[in-house]
């Protein structure tokens, strides 16, 4: 399993990317760099800047889009979130962790419209078909979906699908 970087790693990658910019402040990637790194420190807002840069300069970035959608999501902006992962999934439209996270937010946002219940069944039963239907958190979130369209039936199913495979995986 792969551990967290150390606070003196995160604090090296930080600087070197901020020392970057002054050169080339127009690198997208450089950019992406360091608002990981931000993130990990907790600093979301300065992290989210960078994202949105990132986003201007190089539009068809797919991990900026995704990146910053995440980044807005864990700052309660359910609304833009959703917004940079549909733009995340038009760069990229079989890109699973995207289909999930988009649908995950659809499904449980209380400020959601109605009609999003059905969308996010259709995004998260994509996320897991390109799984193969081995993911337990895309089966949770399928679960999720099918609850926020009403299908509780179905999301009970999934849900029990779910507990069978994290009971086989420990």
């Amino acid at each position: 399993s792969a551990s967290a970087p150390s606070s003196k790693n995160l604090e090296l990658a930080i600087w070197h990317a901020r020392k970057s910019l002054e050169f080339v402040p127009s690198f997208a990637d450089i950019r992406i760099i360091l608002a990981k790194a931000l993130v990990e420190t907790g600093d979301l807002l300065e992290a989210q800047e960078h994202l949105r840069v990132a986003t201007e300069i190089d539009p068809r970035n797919a991990e900026g889009h995704q990146l910053l959608a995440e980044n807005l999501y864990r700052q309660g902006m359910g609304a833009e979130a959703v917004l940079e992962f549909r733009r995340a999934l038009e760069l990229r439209p079989d890109w699973s962790e995207v289909l999930n996270n988009l649908a995950w937010v659809l499904a449980t946002d209380p400020k959601r419209e109605p009609v999003a219940g059905g969308e996010a069944v259709r995004l998260a039963t994509r996320a897991v078909s390109l799984t193969g239907g081995t993911n337990f958190w895309y089966l949770d979130t399928l679960s999720a979906a099918h609850a926020a369209a009403g299908e509780f039936g179905t999301a009970l199913k999934v849900m029990g699908q779910a507990g069978m495979i994290a009971e086989q995986t420990g």
